[in-house]
């Protein structure tokens, strides 16, 4: 409907807003390639002489909140440098625009490219900023929901994983008490696999469960992350000893990888789906697997992802 009013009237701010919607809730689905498109839609409009009066409109700046989410989508569709790059260039326009609830979005969900890439102390340096934000401004979206679950996740990357875990209880607690529904899954995934680095394997596959039970129920549409829940899933069970289905969920992560083009996502599937064949003495099926994979990517080969896959490909030979 935004979309119709902006052609009818050949609004800039009705495409912008339009795009920026619509960029948002492909993002959610899990259609990765609709979402980018709509945010180069939205970044190739937007002017902030022409269309920095929409911050006071929205409450949050457009561009900013487009960047963030746009960090998400380029690299789950395999550009790690070029997420960044993205990541870099919202904190920086956040920071001229002044505004705080901008920033602080800048500074959480726009840093999550630095979560993915193994780069948790980047991701905690920007959160600790956020939360400070956030107490000056009475933000408690950021101080009690995002910030500790951003947090939570970086601790656990950093080997910290009761503290970690304990931070990401709080922020899905805030999160849903407040009735907030969406990236619940991602983080409860997230917790699942933090358990299972405990030692608490049915506990891990117990939340795992009732997140896929949750993806998939009827009306629930969120599928952005499915295929890392799956992927996590499939890790559980190897752990406990369930090879046969490990690897039924890795071949489920994979097939909606692909349906997605979600070449980061693919990469870890195929990472943990070879490392399990290789412990079956399947050395072949294992690089056969990964190596095409890896040899997509045509950038990010220093990042966490990808050196582990080029270290796994070297021991198979």
């Amino acid at each position: 409907q935004i979309m119709e009013a902006a052609e009818t009237h050949q609004d800039s701010d009705f495409q912008i807003i339009g795009h920026q919607a619509l960029a948002n809730s492909y993002f959610w689905l899990g259609d990765l390639i609709k979402a980018r498109e709509h945010a180069d839609q939205v970044l190739s409009l937007y002017t902030e002489e022409r269309h920095g009066h929409l911050l006071d409109l929205l409450n949050h700046d457009v561009k900013t909140t487009n960047l963030a989410y746009a960090s998400h989508t380029i690299w789950m569709l395999g550009f790690p440098e070029q997420a960044v790059r993205v990541s870099e260039e919202c904190e920086s326009h956040a920071r001229r625009r002044g505004n705080a609830v901008g920033l602080s979005y800048a500074l959480t969900l726009g840093a999550t490219g630095f979560k993915h890439l193994g780069r948790p102390d980047e991701v905690l340096r920007r959160a600790e900023e956020a939360e400070r934000l956030g107490r000056d401004n009475g933000l408690p979206f950021f101080t009690e929901a995002l910030v500790p679950a951003q947090s939570g996740i970086a601790v656990i990357r950093r080997g910290q994983v009761p503290e970690g875990i304990a931070l990401l209880k709080a922020g899905i607690a805030f999160w849903e008490a407040s009735g907030g529904r969406t990236s619940v899954p991602y983080h409860k995934s997230v917790l699942a696999e933090g358990l299972a680095q405990l030692g608490d394997l049915d506990g891990a596959l117990s939340l795992i469960e009732d997140v896929i039970a949750q993806v998939e129920r009827p009306g629930w549409e969120e599928r952005q992350y499915y295929a890392e829940t799956l992927r996590i899933r499939g890790a559980i069970l190897a752990r406990k000893g369930d090879t046969e289905g490990a690897e039924r969920s890795y071949a489920a992560s994979l097939d909606w990888a692909l349906h997605q083009q979600a070449k980061s996502f693919e990469l870890r599937t195929a990472t943990s789906h070879a490392r399990l064949l290789r412990e079956q003495g399947r050395a072949r099926e294992a690089y056969e697997l990964l190596a095409p994979v890896y040899g997509w990517f045509t950038e990010g080969f220093g990042t966490k992802d990808l050196r582990e896959a080029r270290a796994l490909l070297d021991e198979l030979g």
